[in-house]
């Protein structure tokens, strides 16, 4: 998809494998499998689908530490960024 070759462009990476989805994997509070999924991994790529098919996310070059945090892992990264594409975007306000 176009989306996919823009990102790829961005990070100068080939998109890999999915290795964590919230429709398949356990995303539950106490027993996310998250976390253990993320940990010691680096260049990873967060996109959210919402029921609009509109997409967002961000792009993470640094290892993610085991007990870090986002904010942590974003001041650190000076190669992150935050990417979205509006599909079915209707204006708040009209002129």
């Amino acid at each position: 998809p176009e989306d996919i070759k823009q990102i790829e462009e961005w990070t100068g990476l080939s998109c890999g494998k999915v290795i964590f989805d919230s429709n398949v994997d356990d995303w539950n509070q106490n027993t996310s499998v998250f976390n253990d999924r993320i940990s010691g991994r680096s260049q990873l790529l967060f996109v959210v689908e919402d029921e609009n098919r509109n997409t967002f996310g961000y792009y993470l070059e640094t290892t993610v530490d085991p007990d870090g945090f986002a904010q942590k892992w974003i001041a650190t990264d000076n190669k992150t960024f935050l990417f979205s594409e509006l599909k079915d975007f209707l204006p708040l306000f009209r002129i």
